[in-house]
């Protein structure tokens, strides 16, 4: 029993030591090889490209929408429709905007 208890507290300290140990070393490092390197570089140039056109795109539909939903006021301001009338861009149709429906009252309890 006196020995299960001291080889346990040696393996103990023994993990302790091995975790204070590796704590203590630095983490790996990894160094792709030159070919590798410039691989990595080309396919980064080319997200790095990929995100500045899509970015010049986006700002392209932003103007492309901006100018729909003016073009859409223009129709609303000749056809004198009141302002609160909605335009839909996606199927170019006008509705009269939705009134929320009153909420119930609420019903008093009873108190016994």
């Amino acid at each position: 029993m006196k020995k299960g208890l001291i080889l346990a507290g040696l393996a103990a300290l023994l993990g302790v030591g091995f975790a204070a140990v590796m704590a203590q070393r630095k983490p790996a490092t990894y160094i792709p090889n030159e070919n590798q390197v410039l691989r990595l570089k080309v396919k980064q140039d080319a997200a790095i490209i990929a995100q500045k056109d899509l970015q010049v795109v986006q700002q392209r539909f932003q103007d492309a929408l901006n100018a729909l939903n003016a073009e859409a006021e223009k129709v609303k301001t000749e056809s004198k429709w009141p302002k609160e009338v909605t335009f839909s861009p996606d199927t170019l149709t006008f509705s009269a905007p939705v009134v929320p429906k009153p909420s119930p009252a609420p019903v008093p309890t009873k108190k016994p």
